[in-house]
């Protein structure tokens, strides 16, 4: 299987995680919202106007800025307006202007507070008129009331909200990229495209994509390899209920049978496969229960030497038996990497089908899992694919 990254399969993977896209993209637009209010925060025009009995030239504006921006002027005007501020962020935010030739002097102070700037702006305004007529002798008065603006000037909340979230929505897909890249599970068919794919369950429980466990079955059928057939997976995936469902189709017009192998690790109150192994008889009431018109066998209480039990006579009596005993007789595992159960009940079936979960079954122990039947030289006939679900049942 290629390491290549396929397109479907990776806009797919976004859609379904789409929100953890979400989650991160409001992850980052609150702490960006946060950042903002905490290292910057909110900042506010002051704006008023003075009048000099005298027309504004060049030389006067400079020599005005060069006033009001000294330390010691900014000083004094703080201190007028009782308000503990930075003399450092008023003068990177105080300017005085006036069109060449003008009597009006426009004075701009941006502040993060509305209340205190007003009121800085103020003390400000009339200690320049102050020094303008000591400077200059010139007559000059307040001409305009301090006008504060309702919105801070350096946030606009459309603007920057949106940018937030379009940031977000970036980092998270990101995420999930990074996710997808580095996940080695199996994300789509084509990464299968070597082995003889049967078909997709998408979900089994919706009618409409029955059609696709009935041309699984119709493969099967017309495969003619034999009734007594083995499904497994790689490792444990959930799949429990699609099997079931895909096995029920044959139930339908046929006698069959369901075996539970995992009698290693799925053990239950119910006598069944593994009990049977150890005490074979052909009277098997005691050891299958009926589903409609599913026969199933559970894996049993006896989990002791299960490689002994599997490799044992009774296990080739007991599927001699049941292959006659019914049309069909399936037998599901679930881990063919971590033990040899699989190995060994697959020796005694006439066909082995693998089963791979899309973004559940991991590539790499896909390929252990055909590995380890290539070496002991059993076949794998086909792959039955399980496609991932947002919600799984089961």
């Amino acid at each position: 299987m290629e390491e290549t990254i396929d397109l479907k399969s990776l806009l797919m993977y976004f859609w379904k995680r789409r929100k953890q896209v979400l989650y991160v993209a409001i992850l980052v637009f609150l702490m960006a919202n946060i950042v903002f209010l905490v290292f910057k925060g909110f900042v506010y025009s002051n704006v008023g106007m003075i009048e000099s009995s005298s027309n504004s030239t060049a030389e006067k504006i400079t020599s005005y800025n060069d006033i009001i921006l000294s330390d010691s002027f900014i000083e004094s005007a703080i201190a007028n307006s009782s308000i503990d501020a930075n003399v450092s962020y008023i003068k990177k935010n105080l300017s005085i202007s006036s069109n060449i030739g003008s009597r009006f002097y426009t004075i701009s102070l941006n502040y993060n507070n509305r209340n205190d700037g007003k009121r800085l702006c103020e003390s400000i305004i009339n200690k320049i008129i102050n020094e303008i007529q000591l400077y200059d002798g010139d007559n000059v008065h307040k001409y305009s009331e301090i006008v504060t603006s309702n919105n801070p000037i350096n946030f606009n909340i459309v603007k920057n909200e949106l940018l937030y979230f379009l940031i977000g929505c970036v980092i998270g897909l990101g995420y999930v990229f990074v996710i997808y890249f580095f996940d080695k599970k199996i994300k789509s068919q084509s990464e299968l495209s070597k082995l003889n794919v049967l078909g997709t369950i998408v979900d089994s429980k919706k009618d409409k994509n029955r059609n696709k466990i009935n041309l699984i079955k119709t493969k099967i059928i017309l495969s003619k390899l034999g009734n007594v057939i083995f499904l497994n997976t790689a490792r444990d995936i959930n799949c429990k209920y699609d099997i079931i469902s895909l096995v029920d189709e044959f139930s339908k017009d046929s006698k069959v049978l369901l075996i539970d192998t995992n009698i290693r690790c799925n053990i239950t109150k119910d006598l069944g496969y593994s009990d049977l192994l150890k005490n074979y008889k052909e009277d098997l009431a005691n050891y299958i229960h009926c589903d409609g018109k599913l026969d199933i066998m559970k894996s049993g209480t006896c989990s002791d030497e299960p490689e002994v039990l599997l490799a044992s006579k009774n296990n080739e009596k007991i599927i001699s038996y049941l292959k006659k005993k019914y049309d069909y007789v399936f037998l599901y595992n679930s881990n063919v990497i971590d033990y040899s159960d699989s190995l060994l009940i697959s020796r005694l079936c006439d066909c082995n089908y693998m089963i791979a979960g899309i973004n559940q079954t991991d590539k790499r122990d896909f390929e252990r899992a055909i590995d380890l039947y290539n070496q002991v030289g059993i076949k794998v006939n086909g792959v039955i694919i399980i496609e991932d679900k947002e919600e799984r049942r089961i």
